[in-house]
């Protein structure tokens, strides 16, 4: 039965959206009209927080101080800081392309504005953030090498970047949806891999420093095992 909701969630959204122009758009609220509702009826919202975050806020606390501000790229309509916002740990802006469909449909998250990564820079001032955070989101932009520059456009010196993601998630799913990328790691590089197969280092030029890397497994629908990697950086200068 869950197989047969899933599939006319997908539906219902990507036609609506194959409609407006852009069918990628509407798989990806399909996804998150089918995740919330699992996420809502087991409980989990409320304990969603990304562990990986927490030894990146103890070192900006002892280095900035208790009042910091986190930036992230394209959440989705439930951010993995949520919690660590509502506890005071951080201030947060989450930039998302879809934030007003996602309110309009979904839920208010009072951090979540609407803008795509390619144009923060015109959208905050340099060195805005203590750190850019970009979950799972990376491989879904139109440009990521420009999205990671703006990253660290935003970022203060001595402040931090984490980049998660699925290891090379647009060639496990097909290009099927919104991962348009390969992303994955060569030693302290952050690799890029387009469909035509063209490679490069999206931290090429950076001025930034690996602090902290970490890698696990987890198993998706079809019981195939899936590789995840988070990632940060110190801006240097």
């Amino acid at each position: 039965m869950s197989i047969i909701i899933k599939l006319w969630t997908y539906l219902k959204w990507t036609f609506r959206y194959l409609l407006k122009g852009d069918w990628n758009l509407g798989m990806e609220m399909g996804y998150w009209d089918f995740e919330l509702n699992k996420i809502r009826s087991k409980g989990w919202i409320q304990e969603m927080f990304d562990e990986d975050v927490i030894p990146a806020i103890e070192y900006l606390h002892n280095r900035f101080g208790k009042q910091i501000n986190v930036f992230e790229l394209g959440p989705g309509p439930v951010s993995r800081l949520t919690e660590g916002w509502k506890n005071g740990l951080f201030e947060l802006v989450a930039v998302d392309p879809l934030a007003d469909e996602y309110k309009r449909n979904f839920r208010d998250s009072p951090f979540l504005v609407n803008g795509y990564g390619e144009y923060l820079d015109t959208m905050f001032e340099k060195n805005s953030f203590h750190m850019c955070y970009a979950s799972n989101s990376l491989d879904h932009v139109n440009i990521p090498s420009k999205c990671m520059k703006n990253l660290f456009y935003l970022t203060k010196v001595d402040g931090l970047i984490m980049i998660q993601g699925n290891v090379r998630e647009g060639e496990r799913t097909g290009w099927i949806g919104c991962h348009n990328y390969n992303l994955f790691l060569d030693g302290n590089k952050l690799m890029c891999e387009e469909k035509s197969g063209r490679v490069y280092d999206l931290t090429e030029g950076l001025d930034m420093e690996k602090i902290f890397e970490r890698h696990r497994t987890w198993s998706d629908p079809q019981n195939e095992s899936v590789e995840w990697f988070s990632i940060t950086y110190r801006r240097v200068a």
